[in-house]
């Protein structure tokens, strides 16, 4: 997914980047993000100016991660070159109230195809804006947490349900 910029930022739960173009956010990486500098090589060091889309999803971001939840399912996401099927994952996986969950095989259902629990979560796994598209909300049908693609994997997946109020159904 083609993006032009991208800057770090930092929450409580440590640095996080986030990447956009001209339309929308199109990367989100948690933490911890400060690897993503390395790897990049695309941080905003010309200081061209944040769009204000960039800057109130950043904000939101780093208040929801600071314990102060927010609404994170508005912002607009550049989704537009990944396969139908994945953007229909992920604009379902946006439905999803926090404090709740969903098993894969529920949005696998949800978007009729009830035999895709595991193309769900490939598509899940493949999720470029974490937290926009909340795919820490999906979990295995046996209760267990299942898998999370963030670097900080099973671990911060659980931390961030466990904030968000829903680790009280895991």
């Amino acid at each position: 997914m083609a993006f032009s910029n991208t800057t770090l930022f930092h929450t409580a739960f440590g640095p996080c980047a986030i990447g956009w173009n001209a339309a929308a956010i199109v990367r989100v990486v948690l933490p911890p993000a400060s690897a993503f500098e390395t790897s990049s090589g695309g941080l905003n060091r010309d200081k061209h100016p944040i769009p204000d889309f960039v800057r109130e999803a950043i904000a939101a971001i780093t208040r929801h991660l600071n314990g102060d939840l927010q609404p994170l399912e508005d912002h607009p996401i550049g989704i537009a070159e990944a396969s139908a099927f994945s953007q229909a994952v992920w604009r379902e996986a946006r439905t999803i109230p926090m404090g709740e969950t969903r098993s894969y095989r529920d949005l696998a259902r949800a978007l009729n195809a009830p035999g895709a629990a595991r193309a769900v979560g490939r598509a899940l796994g493949a999720n470029p804006v974490p937290l926009l598209v909340p795919c820490h909300r999906i979990i295995a049908s046996n209760g267990k947490l299942g898998g999370f693609s963030a670097e900080g994997g099973a671990s911060l997946k659980a931390k961030i349900l466990a904030l968000e109020s829903a680790g009280r159904l895991l």
